[in-house]
């Protein structure tokens, strides 16, 4: 087995002769001060520390989360590997449930800050982040983007789709999708009609302009 394939898991990160920051900060705190004190989009490069909370079918992204709150982590970048065979080979090694270290770049995004990673160290597994309550407002506003919630709606329409089934929901004249992996248990149609309340990581589908669209909730299991 190769070298690269063990070091995740023996908590040494890819790309070592990186410099990091000092110490992890908190995800809300880095997110804060990107913005600037006047809402100026700055980049700057940090160490986060989270537990990781979804993983893209495609292995291209990330969702990991604190105490204080989560960030999306875009694998797209090649300056955190030698290779792209290398990157996709670690990729492949991140999972829900891990708690990991990620030093990169902070910028701005397409809807909110995200960290383009040059270093990426597996410390073990850890439990996920307990899910914050259901406020609509939030969540449609995209306010909980990064953080798994307990989102309530009724079920419209179940159908399979890339990786596994896509959850139509419906929530007070609000709608919203829910996705759900291959590798889970797929959720059956007597569902279509029933309310429910579904765990998972909330995302933002947003525009060209940066302008939420819809929240969309990244389900692990039913």
């Amino acid at each position: 087995m190769p070298l690269r394939w063990l070091v995740p898991l023996l908590g040494i990160g890819l790309g070592g002769e990186i410099g990091r920051a000092d110490e992890p900060v908190a995800i809300a705190k880095c997110i804060w001060e990107s913005m600037g004190e006047r809402g100026s989009k700055q980049s700057q490069q940090v160490t986060v520390r989270g537990v990781v909370t979804w993983v893209a079918a495609n292995k291209l992204g990330l969702l990991i989360e604190d105490d204080s709150g989560g960030i999306y982590v875009n694998l797209t970048s090649t300056r955190w590997a030698d290779s792209t065979t290398d990157r996709e080979l670690f990729s492949e090694q991140l999972q829900p449930g891990q708690l990991v270290d990620v030093y990169g770049e902070l910028t701005a995004g397409g809807y909110s800050p995200q960290i383009m990673p040059l270093d990426v160290t597996v410390l073990g597994a850890a439990p996920p982040p307990p899910p914050q309550p259901f406020s609509p407002e939030r969540f449609f506003s995209g306010a909980e983007n990064g953080r798994r919630i307990c989102a309530e709606g009724i079920v419209q329409q179940i159908e399979s789709s890339f990786g596994g089934q896509t959850i139509h929901l419906a929530y007070r004249g609000r709608r919203y999708r829910a996705t759900l992996p291959r590798s889970a248990t797929r959720i059956p149609n007597a569902w279509i009609d029933g309310t429910v309340a579904l765990t998972g990581a909330a995302t933002a589908i947003f525009n060209t302009r940066g302008e939420l669209l819809e929240p969309r909730l990244r389900l692990l299991g039913a």
